[in-house]
């Protein structure tokens, strides 16, 4: 009787180290498939197309031409979407993206709530991620928000409008 429960309790306790084990193999992958996710989306939005459609964002936004910066708002809609879902980890793209990503939200804030108005569904995802990257910011920076000054975003958007220029001499 004694050898039969030890040997049920031995296939238990094996069992669940085995569970255990799987468990953390199946979260590496996990991690390492959101990494990779968010190494490709890097790789596009550093490659020679985005920066181009960048720069024009940059330089139209400077005029007050907001739609033409519309498709750099959907590149990070879709990174939104992708980690509000769990596809992407939010740690990762906020160190990844949120530099730009709060940029280009800071410069864009007016041109987004006014075509909200029309569309409520519009780059709500990007909402959802501003939010969540203001409030990592906060926690990694003991509770201060991040000092984003219009002067930021001016310098910035000179910054992204001298990528096609860049490109060129490059």
């Amino acid at each position: 009787i004694y050898v039969a429960a030890w040997t049920g309790v031995i296939v238990a306790l094996t069992a669940l180290g085995t569970l255990v084990l799987l468990s953390r193999q199946v979260t590496t992958a996990l991690l390492a498939t959101k990494v990779d996710l968010t190494f490709r989306l890097e790789q596009r939005f550093s490659g020679p197309e985005m920066q181009k459609l960048r720069a024009k964002s940059a330089q139209a936004i400077q005029v007050k031409n907001f739609e033409p910066a519309e498709e750099v708002l959907d590149f990070f809609e879709l990174i939104a979407f992708f980690t509000r879902k769990g596809a992407l980890d939010l740690e990762v793209v906020w160190h990844t993206f949120s530099w730009w990503e709060r940029r280009y939200f800071v410069a864009m804030q007016e041109w987004i709530a006014s075509r909200r108005e029309l569309d409520g569904t519009l780059w709500a995802e990007l909402i959802w991620l501003d939010e969540e990257i203001q409030e990592l910011h906060r926690k990694r920076d003991e509770g201060r928000p991040e000092r984003l000054t219009p002067e930021h975003v001016t310098k910035f958007l000179k910054d992204e409008s001298d990528l096609m220029k860049e490109a060129l001499d490059g």
